[in-house]
């Protein structure tokens, strides 16, 4: 917690020009919806039309601000040049509200999932149950190798070579999740078990 709170005080008192939310980003509550959207998968009951209906509103809606936010982007940023990720965080060009809103976009999707048998049987398949268990290593990844990526490959973002490199930024993101679940993750995930019980 300390680690997280010294920087952004640091950065408020030097820097009068941070916005709130970009120190904000840096802190531990700053993960707390996503936290609260996990929650909710567990506390979802979908036995009911109504609740069907909340979870589409849910992951509609958050699809529809997200794709606005990106409108917002493109109109008011004419040649902006930013990371093709950013468009999933950058409504209204605010960090913090694009987050949360993609969480609970992608929370309602998940509650949607699981009572839609099509959606189930997309997301059954073994490339989709790879991303899985892979995911985590996704997450921690993409970061280290989005910086010397972007430093050795010039490419606009929005264009078919983009379009490319994002792919295959993609794949190296997997390659590399993949080995690390494959030779290192797997390693203690095997020894759950055994010291689970004691």
């Amino acid at each position: 917690l300390l680690s997280n709170v010294a920087p952004a005080v640091e950065a408020v008192g030097s820097a009068p020009a941070v916005r709130a939310e970009e120190v904000l980003d840096g802190l531990p509550v700053s993960c707390w919806d996503a936290f609260a959207a996990g929650a909710l998968i567990n506390l979802a009951s979908l036995r009911s039309k109504s609740k069907r209906f909340w979870a589409w509103y849910v992951a509609i809606l958050g699809a529809a601000t997200i794709g606005f936010g990106g409108y917002l982007l493109l109109e008011q940023g004419a040649g902006l040049s930013f990371a093709p990720g950013k468009l999933l965080h950058a409504v209204m060009h605010e960090r913090l509200v694009g987050y949360t809103i993609r969480n609970f976009w992608i929370i309602g999707f998940l509650i949607a999932a699981l009572d839609w048998e099509p959606l189930r049987k997309l997301l059954s398949l073994p490339p989709m149950v790879l991303l899985g268990k892979i995911s985590y290593g996704m997450y921690i990844f993409h970061w280290p190798i989005m910086v010397p990526f972007r430093r050795l490959f010039d490419y606009e973002p929005l264009s078919v070579r983009g379009g490319l490199m994002f792919t295959l930024y993609c794949a190296i993101v997997v390659a590399v999740s993949y080995a690390s679940f494959r030779w290192f993750e797997s390693w203690f995930l095997r020894r759950k078990r055994p010291y689970a019980k004691s």
